[in-house]
């Protein structure tokens, strides 16, 4: 039986994509000296003051576990701080973390205008906009 999951199943092209995307996302944020996921972190903390563990898993969809060992090595970089506030931690940036927040910003700059040369800026913007309706469709 010759298979067609390869063209037409949306679990294995996303996860062949997100693959893809995550190695070329990691090698554009490579100056900052860690994977584009830590860097995505400190750029969420950078638009917000303060979240919880809970915050940083609803808008970066990251697994409770990951994002625990990432922002453990984070803080242990302090470039977060990790309070604990009643029951909940809270997470925010820590003083030191300007210069590799402003390294981080450099680096999403040039990831976008890499994406968007790689795949062109019409299906860029339409593959992010379709990643975002679906995954809201799924998370009902």
């Amino acid at each position: 039986m010759a298979h067609t999951f390869y063209t037409d199943c949306s679990y294995f092209t996303a996860a062949k994509y997100t693959r893809e995307i995550t190695r070329i996302a990691n090698q554009d944020f490579k100056p900052t000296g860690m994977p584009a996921a830590y860097a995505y972190i400190l750029l969420t903390l950078e638009d917000y003051d303060e979240l919880s563990i809970n915050d940083l898993v609803d808008l970066l969809g990251y697994e409770r576990s990951s994002l625990m060992r990432m922002l453990d090595k984070l803080a242990k970089q302090q470039l977060i701080e990790i309070d604990q506030v009643s029951h909940k931690n809270r997470i925010r940036l820590a003083a030191g973390s300007a210069d590799m927040l402003k390294l981080a910003n450099e680096c999403l700059t040039t990831y976008s205008a890499h994406s968007q040369q790689l795949l062109g800026a019409t299906v860029s913007k339409a593959l992010t906009s379709g990643l975002v309706a679906a995954t809201s469709q799924l998370q009902k």
